[in-house]
């Protein structure tokens, strides 16, 4: 997720020409552990996933990414020693975020809101957030990060420069606050600079950055507390990019809106370049999951096969033929339970517990011991 011009974006997170796509290699499969068992994300540089509780991370480790007590990239996923009973994680720009079984929320990396007030400009290990408890799941833009409570109320903080946080305004904070205004709410998703949630009854309110319609209210107004998403209903899950947004409705079929200019919004002759209310994605059916990255999008279907589309300036659609408005299988992909995306890169678990990766590679974010792209996804252990 990005909060940067797009120009400055390419210059920040692309990867580099030098890349090389490689094919896949093989591994010996892991023990089998239950997907209900496992989290997974995927930041700009970065990877987190938890595996049975014990939280792993690799990729770029700027500003204390990783959360080893170092600052240095890892090519292969490391387990946090202080992190074993993680149950969602997130990832942004150079930190990370996980809620604890006991319903604690700890981060690490960047402080987000705390260095402008001159704090400590990041903590390399995870440590406690304070304010937070009966966590349920968290989520991460950029720069800001939102804690899901039991009770169905969100809380947000870092930086809030658009109204991200929710709370009706745009100071930055460095201790989460209540979003204003939601409750109910069963599920929460963080673009670069908005934010998705997901309400019980299956409606879908919506908050932050707003300049290209990211929202779905019918404007392209920033929203500092939630507002309702137009023409949805009956939802069961969504997701953002950069600057736009998905969601999954009960019919297995997937919405989107936005931005165009990315490929993963539709655009249909005579339609305006920018979605400001919720469009149908044609072609898209029996879907069980979807993840966003910056420019790209990832669909589950429910016989286990993924599908991609959006930009692919890093092979993260993982097969050929480049850029495409339209969704397009994922090679060598099946038998898949959970999908997460970062920036440019992304992670797919399959029923037999084997973790896979593709796409952009150049700080190890795919945890593949090289930093070489990936067309075609490559499967990784969780060892050591």
């Amino acid at each position: 997720m990005k909060l940067v011009l797009p120009a400055l974006l390419l210059l920040l997170a692309a990867p580099t020409q030098s890349q090389t796509l490689s094919p896949a290699t093989s591994v010996a499969p892991v023990a089998p552990i239950a997907p209900a068992k496992w989290a997974l994300a995927g930041g700009e540089l970065a990877s987190v996933v938890a595996c049975d509780g014990q939280a792993w991370t690799w990729g770029s480790g700027a500003g204390g990414a990783l959360g080893d007590g170092q600052s240095t990239n890892r090519l292969a996923p490391h387990a946090l020693a202080d992190l074993k009973n993680a149950k969602s994680v997130a990832s942004g720009r150079a930190f990370g975020v996980a809620a604890r079984s006991d319903g604690s929320v700890v981060e690490w990396g960047l402080e987000l809101g705390a260095w402008k007030k001159g704090g400590v400009p990041s903590r390399p290990i995870p440590h406690a957030v304070r304010g937070l408890s009966n966590v349920e799941s968290v989520s991460a833009g950029q720069a800001f990060m939102v804690a899901l409570r039991r009770d169905g109320n969100a809380w947000a903080w870092g930086s809030d420069n658009a109204g991200q946080l929710g709370d009706g305004g745009t100071l930055d904070r460095a201790e989460p606050a209540p979003v204003k205004g939601i409750t109910a709410l069963k599920a929460v998703a963080c673009g670069a600079q908005h934010t998705l949630g997901l309400r019980m009854n299956g409606s879908v309110v919506a908050w932050g950055k707003n300049a290209d319609g990211q929202l779905g209210d019918g404007t392209n107004e920033d929203r500092s507390v939630p507002v309702e998403v137009k023409e949805l209903s009956g939802i069961k899950a969504v997701a953002a990019g950069w600057n736009w947004s998905l969601a999954l409705d009960g019919r297995g079929r997937v919405w989107a809106w936005g931005s165009s200019l990315t490929s993963v919004v539709p655009v249909q002759e005579g339609e305006p370049p920018l979605a400001v209310e919720p469009r149908l994605i044609a072609g898209l059916d029996s879907i069980t999951a979807i993840a966003a990255g910056n420019w790209h999008a990832l669909a589950l279907k429910k016989d286990g096969t993924v599908l991609a589309w959006g930009n692919d300036g890093a092979a993260q659609l993982g097969s050929e033929g480049g850029t495409s408005p339209k969704p397009r299988a994922v090679k060598g992909l099946s038998d898949v339970a959970l999908i997460a995306s970062g920036s440019w890169h992304n992670l797919a678990l399959k029923n037999d517990g084997t973790l896979w990766v593709w796409g952009n590679n150049s700080n190890g974010q795919l945890g593949d011991g090289s930093q070489e792209a990936r067309i075609t996804p490559v499967p990784i252990e969780l060892k050591g």
